[in-house]
């Protein structure tokens, strides 16, 4: 199969959508697929071309780069690309690659107007996945315009167009189901790269302190607010721990309540960091904390399942559909907002390394089973499979009804 994926995120750019898509490409690739991305570069000017081993990536000049607004949680990477020019290119490219399926990645920005305007004009089927819900979490006004957007315009006007949406857990299809009041979406898990799983595992130190490792941009979304409150807590009551937040810290808020808790010599805020030097901090931790201020694990938290990590998240049984995730098991299931049982949970985990061992081990398990590239590439063949053979009987029914 000529699979296209148009996404405006793409490394790189760093966050959880560009990895995922990458990460995609590769398997499908391997898979026998022949592979694009049409994306957009930070500072180009001229439409560039590279090979991604037997797949290419053409990067095309982005048309606007959003700066640092509050409405956009801070993130200074946010490119627009959707332009006369760009689309007359991505037409070209569709054509020139012989692209028999779009897939869409991410309905955030405005590559999904070039997604659903090949799907139209030139007849090529495009699914779209869903990364994440748009609203925002710390003003009323700005979360209500993000929501009447999302459900108002990009539902009926864009979303609805596509012949399949796929989101990445049970929380996305749930939401956007009702909200799109869309009867099916498929649910295809965040994953990782199989490579990874033969990679070191984890080793911490013995400590104490016990490390926590928390993944993930720090923004008013991920401000890490109930976390530290609970290790402020684990610190009064003498519990041996420390923590350390890896993302680009694009809000003072994190900042401000580790001073308000006195909590300068438990927890780092480490910044953006390297791959590897992200990957060697999680060998080094005892546990991952992953949650934001909405339900949902994330391929950052999956990476650490991988490495061995018992990991904590704000998720439930059956957020993967079938996939074994049980909590104490396998996953540390959490809800940040019970201040009480987070506190009780982590400082379990703190006291117990052969219950972090047990889980860790068995996390690593599953994910080598349900959460890799290898199984979850061959649910998004499924999934196109399905789209072209509706196109091609929708497409044999109107030939009859002519004839």
């Amino acid at each position: 199969m000529r699979i296209a994926f148009i996404t405006n995120l793409f490394p790189p750019i760093q966050t959880g959508s560009s990895y995922w898509v990458l990460e995609a490409v590769r398997a499908l690739s391997a898979r026998g697929h022949q592979v694009i991305v049409i994306t957009c570069g930070p500072g180009l000017k001229e439409e560039s071309v590279e090979a991604l081993g037997p797949a290419r990536v053409y990067r095309l000049p982005p048309t606007f780069h959003f700066p640092r607004l509050r409405l956009f949680l801070n993130f200074d990477q946010f490119y627009l690309m959707a332009n006369r020019r760009n689309w007359r290119r991505t037409r070209e490219i569709l054509n020139q690659e012989g692209i028999e399926m779009i897939h869409q990645t991410g309905h955030l920005l405005d590559s999904v107007l070039l997604s659903v305007q090949a799907r139209r004009t030139l007849g090529i089927p495009a699914v779209c996945s869903i990364h994440t819900r748009i609203g925002h979490p710390t003003s009323a006004i700005y979360d209500m315009v993000l929501r009447g957007i999302d459900r108002f315009f990009l539902g009926p006007a864009i979303m609805r167009k596509f012949d399949r949406l796929v989101a990445l857990d049970d929380v996305l299809v749930r939401h956007y189901q009702s909200l799109y009041s869309v009867a099916e979406i498929d649910c295809v898990p965040v994953c990782v790269e199989d490579q990874i799983l033969d990679t070191p595992v984890a080793h911490p130190a013995a400590g104490p302190p016990v490390r926590i490792a928390s993944v993930g941009h720090v923004t008013d979304m991920r401000d890490r607010r109930h976390l530290l409150l609970a290790i402020a807590e684990l610190k009064k009551k003498g519990l041996p721990v420390r923590l350390d937040i890896a993302g680009k810290v694009l809000t003072d808020v994190t900042q401000r309540i580790i001073d308000e808790l006195d909590l300068q010599d438990t927890v780092r805020l480490l910044g953006e960091l390297p791959r590897m030097a992200l990957l060697q901090l999680l060998r080094e931790s005892s546990l991952e904390t992953h949650w934001i201020d909405i339900q949902g694990i994330g391929s950052a938290a999956i990476e650490a399942m991988a490495l061995g990590l018992p990991v904590a998240a704000w998720a439930y049984e059956g957020i993967y559909g079938e996939v074994p995730l049980r909590h104490l098991e396998s996953m540390v299931f959490i809800d940040p907002n019970d201040h009480g049982a987070l506190v009780h949970t982590l400082e379990m985990l703190i006291l117990d390394p052969e219950l972090r061992q047990r889980i860790g081990s068995k996390g690593r398990e599953v994910v080598r089973q349900h959460l890799t590239w290898s199984s979850v590439a061959a649910r998004m063949e499924q999934v196109y499979d399905r789209v072209i053979a509706q196109k091609e009987k929708h497409g044999a029914a109107v030939l009859a009804r002519k004839a």
